[in-house]
């Protein structure tokens, strides 16, 4: 007998801040490196506001949400598990959630702590830089989550970015592990890799089945070493079982135990907008065919699909007539 649900996503309820900005207003105003995720408080949040040269645009938004929602479009049974804060931004979030045929039933709330943002910084190649203000987001506690949460899903989908909280990480991966779940991670950014790699390595190898990273985080991985994304899946393919490894316009590859490995070759889009949402997207195409058992090559083509769509607009939202055309094409 199935679950309720076919997918629980767990991750951090964000609301995104898109603003284009150019590759010096990087250098000048924000540090690191482009295309990667840095923390911030509330404060450098403000700051970094006040200094856009132009106004941004908001929308719902979070790693593991992206594919959640992405994967209710389809038809999927899904729910999402994450904190938002008691006020008008987490209230909206949660019914944009509903909305979009995600399951709000799971979410925590926290008091009177601000619900989470982050501000996506899209330069002219269409690359995005993140910074990310948690708020309530970073108040999940280990002691709000219970077996029941995980009981009715059967498969469970996890953001890198709840990881930097270790013990809230152990005791995700143990309660989905009891409830026989199926454990699916996203890496989430080569900086969360790099600062968490032996204690990953760890997670990869006692808990999870299913793990999604671009190239760049599974060089990270195997400490910044060379190799494609073939060899990158393939050694990731033996410390879980089942890997993919992204590669912008040159595809995927997937690797699993016992299978032939595959390369999942990417699709143009009518324009590349943003790349915001793109491997949350490409995960969700890859979840939806897994969940309907199909093969390696068909889940890629569904994934490449979806990433196709969602890089030719900005943010994380397709409308309506965007997601029937998808249905379409993927049943036919």
């Amino acid at each position: 007998m199935s679950k309720k649900f076919s997918l629980m996503s767990v991750g951090s309820p964000i609301t995104d801040y898109l603003a284009r900005v150019s590759d010096d207003f990087l250098r000048q105003n924000v540090g690191g490196e482009k295309n990667g995720m840095r923390l911030i408080d509330s404060a450098q949040m403000a700051e970094l506001l006040g200094k856009l040269p132009d106004a941004y645009v908001s929308a719902i938004g979070g790693s593991a949400m992206n594919t959640a929602r992405a994967l209710a479009r389809l038809g999927v049974a899904t729910c999402g598990l994450g904190k938002v804060g008691n006020d008008e931004t987490g209230r909206h979030y949660v019914k944009k959630m509903a909305n979009a045929g995600v399951s709000p039933a799971k979410f925590k709330y926290a008091g009177f702590c601000p619900s989470a943002r982050c501000l996506s910084l899209i330069t002219p190649d269409a690359a995005r830089t993140l910074r990310t203000d948690l708020g309530a987001a970073s108040k999940l506690l280990p002691a709000d989550l219970a077996a029941a949460d995980f009981a009715d899903a059967d498969h469970v989908y996890i953001e890198g970015y709840l990881l930097w909280n270790q013990p809230l990480a152990e005791r995700l991966f143990t309660l989905a592990r009891d409830a026989g779940c199926e454990i699916c991670l996203n890496f989430g950014s080569f900086e969360m890799v790099r600062q968490l790699r032996p204690q990953l390595q760890t997670w990869l190898r006692d808990y999870v089945d299913v793990v999604f990273g671009n190239l760049e985080e599974a060089r990270e991985y195997f400490g910044d070493r060379g190799g494609n994304a073939q060899e990158m899946a393939q050694s990731l393919m033996t410390v879980c079982g089942c890997a993919a490894v992204t590669d912008g316009a040159n595809g995927a590859v997937v690797a699993e135990a016992g299978e032939a490995t595959t390369h999942c070759p990417a699709q143009t889009p009518t324009e590349l907008v943003d790349t915001t949402g793109a491997g949350d997207f490409w995960a969700a195409g890859f979840l939806y065919g897994r969940i309907k058992n199909y093969d390696h090559a068909r889940c890629g083509q569904i994934a490449a699909a979806l990433a196709r769509e969602i890089i030719a607009v900005a943010g994380v939202e397709l409308p309506a007539e965007k997601w029937e055309a998808l249905r379409s094409e993927i049943k036919n």
